[in-house]
């Protein structure tokens, strides 16, 4: 175990001589059965724009004193930051201006809503989902099963039967509409329902390719519905090849994508996702991105982007966003604000990995995450 406190709260780089000299041979002697653990933040990293003009202690752990600087939140930094966990700590005095905006579990009972004791399944909230597709049958699987985990009363899929069907024994609870193969929902039946009194939210993209039937019902459906629609995988590629869409949108729109998707919505390479993000708002300020990966970034208009706090790299798996679309979808269909449900779900999903990886391996299934969301809400609701 090696502890890095060489450098002071409120150092900034390079590091004077004699410091960067131990940082270096310190480097040089790690060893992947070493834990290199950074308090604050690693000596030798900028606090505010993760440059690195001398030597950095190569932290696998950050322990975050207080608050988290923006500069561990960076992408440059993931090399040097590893993972970090946030520890409370009140040093009386107002958080400097690097700190960034990082949600914790703790910090979840604030947003977390007592439900009525007169609620019923239909004013529990109703989620509609068109996700999944040969290739990828288990995006419908998972997006519903988040949907279903979310605390939603009624969650209805659409797709062809061949995906549909296989579903019922492992999701009874699941309400399914079928259409004919290699086709789309009808529009007003997927905003209204069966009830004809429409869905609360909607998910759109999970394990479909974006093709043109996708693309016709995208540009049908936008500027009809009222309610939150998550756009998912296919449905991102969509809109990265007819922008456009977003203006027609009456509703509001929440995107989550990847670090390839966002590099297909903005038409360049991402660098850093926070400045990819920001550039992507600035051309539709009205939508909200959910970028996902390291501490996932949540991010909307003028607000101070949000980086969550929970999860690590054993999430990367197949499959997870496709759950986490599910229960964004669910969170919103129950009647959270956007920008709540947004890091409520992020917060939860990796927070559920975390109750999942003690039970060993190099990673956690999506299917695992699930397992472990009821259990991660509790702790989260008693703060």
């Amino acid at each position: 175990l090696v502890i890095d406190g060489i450098l002071g709260l409120g150092a900034t780089p390079p590091p004077r001589p004699a410091e960067g000299g131990v940082i270096s041979w310190i480097s040089q002697q790690k060893r992947d059965s070493d834990l290199y653990v950074a308090l604050d933040l690693p000596s030798g990293l900028h606090p505010a724009d993760a440059s690195t003009p001398g030597p950095v202690f190569p932290a696998h752990l950050t322990l975050a004193l207080g608050s988290v600087k923006i500069g561990c939140l960076r992408d440059s930094a993931l090399p040097w930051v590893g993972q970090i966990r946030g520890v409370n700590v009140n040093f009386g005095v107002p958080a400097p201006k690097t700190t960034g905006d990082f949600f914790l579990p703790s910090g979840a009972v604030h947003l977390i809503r007592r439900r009525s004791a007169d609620l019923h399944k239909t004013t529990a909230g109703v989620v509609h989902l068109w996700t999944g597709s040969h290739p990828y049958p288990g995006a419908a699987f998972l997006s519903s099963l988040g949907a279903l985990r979310s605390g939603a009363g009624y969650v209805r899929l659409f797709n062809d039967r061949t995906i549909s069907a296989p579903l019922s024994p492992h999701l009874p609870e699941l309400l399914l509409s079928d259409f004919q193969a290699g086709g789309a929902p009808e529009v007003d039946t997927f905003l209204k329902g069966a009830n004809l009194k429409g869905a609360n939210a909607y998910v759109i993209g999970s394990g479909l390719p974006p093709f043109e039937t996708l693309e016709r019902f995208l540009s049908e459906i936008l500027p009809n519905a009222k309610e939150p629609i998550v756009l998912d995988a296919g449905a991102l590629d969509v809109i990265a090849r007819r922008p456009e869409l977003i203006s027609c949108a009456t509703c509001p729109l929440i995107l989550t994508p990847h670090v390839g998707e966002l590099s297909r919505l903005i038409g360049k390479p991402v660098l850093d996702r926070a400045d990819s993000a920001k550039e992507w708002l600035d051309r539709h300020p009205t939508t909200t991105l959910v970028v996902k990966g390291p501490h996932t970034l949540v991010a909307h208009g003028k607000r101070p982007i949000s980086f969550n706090g929970s999860g690590g790299p054993a999430m990367a798996t197949a499959g997870m966003g496709d759950l986490l679309a599910g229960l964004l979808g669910g969170l919103l269909s129950s009647g959270y604000p956007v920008w709540d449900a947004c890091r409520l779900a992020v917060l939860w999903h990796g927070w559920a990995a975390d109750h999942s990886s003690p039970q060993g391996g190099p990673s956690v299934l999506a299917t695992d995450v699930a397992r472990h969301l009821p259990v991660a809400w509790r702790t989260m609701a008693i703060g």
